[in-house]
């Protein structure tokens, strides 16, 4: 049993390290994204927009690390499960972040599941 522990967070261990840099890439263009919406006088034509930080978030997963759909939907509906756990106990800023992060990922695999039924 330990060694099976030990080999999942080896596993674990070696695919972060291996991805480490997009980890680093992704997260400064969310830091970016949100810095420049959140500017002066900028804030007044974006603030109908303001999830375009994960949407550009999502675009740079999405393109450098190539998610199956499977894996896109177990996400998306594992973020709709803890969503509906922030809102029993009310945490809004959480419910804000994951919302917006499952509706993203639910509407990437239907467009994906789209573009399949299209073939």
């Amino acid at each position: 049993m330990i060694k099976k522990i030990k080999n999942y967070f080896s596993k674990g261990y070696n695919w972060y390290k291996l991805s480490l840099e997009k980890i680093i890439f992704i997260s400064a263009l969310y830091v970016i994204s949100n810095y420049l919406i959140n500017l002066p006088y900028v804030n007044i034509i974006t603030s109908s927009l303001l999830f375009l930080p994960y949407l550009i978030t999502w675009i740079a997963v999405f393109i450098l690390f190539k998610p199956s759909k499977e894996l896109i939907l177990k996400v998306g509906i594992t973020l709709f499960i803890l969503d509906f756990f922030f809102l029993i106990i009310h945490i809004s800023n959480a419910l804000e972040i994951l919302g917006g992060a499952g509706d993203l990922m639910l509407a990437t695999y239907v467009v994906l599941s789209l573009k399949e039924i299209k073939d």
